[in-house]
């Protein structure tokens, strides 16, 4: 909804708790209502999406080759999301806006259930499907929640609202991240997964009373009656046909390239530690898979504990003083920064510490300031456009991460130094997008 005043007195005057932190500075009351219904149903997806993401790792890295493995089943993920974002796009047109994205959150519960009775019984294909899964909630349930975001604000109110929606998110993320760790610690995924569960169930009950008076036309679907296939191809066009959502996608594809490639080479460190720690009879009497869980469980925390800490006192001064393409610019420096230390001294302590810092300022600063690079445009382009950026875009990233893994590591049998230049060059082509994009954005700063 988009019809509430931007301050919460006549006068013009901020609210009283404005001054209290800068995430609620120009937050009227039913402004920061809203704000805060949303607020807290991020802290509830994403405490269940980081208590399940540290087992996505241990059930397919506990093995030789698991990075590998991880890189191509994340290829595997590109193609299914060719299916996936049509039937999608089906069902969007048959369910309104908010009981769509109840549905999703009940939907991905019952699948929670089951891999938690399924987790019990050792299956050998568990982690591939896990891995394939979780990569359908983020974009199910996470992107479509951000959509519901944008649609429910203008531009104006999102520069206020946003930094204290992605706070829950950044909350979230840090209590999910601590608790799986002492929860599951020799207990097994189980009960992780159960939790994880219950979350989304009360998330999906907060969601159906997220602005009552809001549109529940449907997540930008269609009047017409045109196959899915075709509005899949339609929210395409609209990208190719807007030269900002054209950068947008080129953005977000060179993003996830990097991140990727990055996270395979973190894994592949992580993988090779573990498994030499157990054969050398040094874990302690844990198994590989629960030394990986443990180490992304820690790894997770203190990323997502830093995100917390920017999201609070640095996401709301950037977005509101600077243009956009300030906040967009500092991942990108980081990572060149990191990726040339770690292309001269490719150990797992460096590159630990340098991907917890890429990370916490992705996570937080870019990914704030990516999502706000919607709220100039129009619903439809929300939609369909950000959906298909989303899918396709962002998968073909996987894709393109999976391939770079195939020919440096199976085909030419080169170390994590290699990747590191790879990731180096894709971040100069990062801050050129970046810098494009920022002499598209208004000259006028957010006030």
């Amino acid at each position: 909804m988009k019809d509430a005043p931007e301050n919460d007195r006549p006068d013009g005057r901020p609210a009283p708790w404005s001054h209290l932190l800068p995430i609620l500075d120009g937050l009227n009351a039913p402004a920061l209502a809203q704000a805060s219904l949303l607020a807290l149903n991020f802290f509830l997806l994403f405490t269940a999406y980081f208590a399940v993401k540290p087992l996505r790792e241990s059930l397919i890295l506990a093995h030789p080759g698991g990075a590998e493995l991880k890189s191509y089943a994340g290829g595997l993920q590109a193609l299914l999301f060719v299916a996936l974002v049509p039937a999608y796009s089906e069902l969007s047109r048959r369910i309104a806006g908010r009981k769509l994205l109840v549905a999703v959150y009940l939907f991905l519960a019952s699948n929670l259930v089951v891999f938690a009775w399924v987790s019990g019984t050792s299956a050998p294909w568990l982690g591939v499907v896990f891995f394939l899964w979780v990569g359908m909630f983020n974009v199910l349930s996470i992107s479509s929640t951000w959509s519901l975001c944008n649609d429910l604000h203008s531009p104006d109110q999102g520069k206020r609202a946003f930094p204290l929606v992605a706070f829950g998110a950044s909350s979230g993320a840090v209590f999910g991240s601590a608790v799986v760790s002492g929860l599951t610690k020799g207990k097994g995924p189980a009960l992780a997964m159960g939790g994880a569960a219950l979350l989304l169930v009360i998330g999906a009950v907060i969601l159906w009373f997220v602005s009552p008076r809001s549109r529940d036309d449907g997540l930008g679907a269609p009047t017409s009656s045109e196959s899915s296939f075709r509005r899949l191809g339609g929210g395409l066009s609209l990208v190719m046909r807007n030269r900002t959502l054209t950068l947008i996608a080129m953005l977000v594809l060179v993003i996830n390239v990097v991140n990727t490639t990055s996270e395979y080479m973190l894994g592949r460190l992580v993988s090779e530690n573990a498994l030499s720690l157990v054969a050398k009879g040094q874990a302690g009497g844990a198994t590989a898979a629960e030394l990986i869980g443990a180490f992304y469980a820690r790894f997770y925390f203190w990323v997502n504990t830093l995100v917390l800490v920017f999201q609070v006192f640095l996401v709301p001064w950037l977005v509101r003083r600077f243009r956009l393409s300030v906040p967009l610019m500092l991942a990108p420096i980081l990572g060149l920064a990191s990726y040339a230390l770690i292309a001269i001294a490719p150990i797992l302590p460096i590159l630990r510490v340098l991907k917890i810092a890429e990370n916490a300022v992705d996570y937080s600063v870019s990914n704030t300031a990516r999502e706000m690079l919607y709220l100039g445009v129009s619903r439809e382009e929300k939609y369909k456009a950000k959906s298909a950026i989303d899918t396709c875009f962002w998968r073909t990233g996987d894709a393109v991460s999976g391939l770079a893994v195939f020919g440096f590591s199976a085909c030419l049998g080169l170390g994590i130094s290699a990747f590191a230049v790879f990731n180096s060059a894709l971040a100069i082509v990062w801050i050129t997008v970046v810098s494009v994009i920022g002499r598209r954005l208004p000259q006028k700063q957010p006030q």
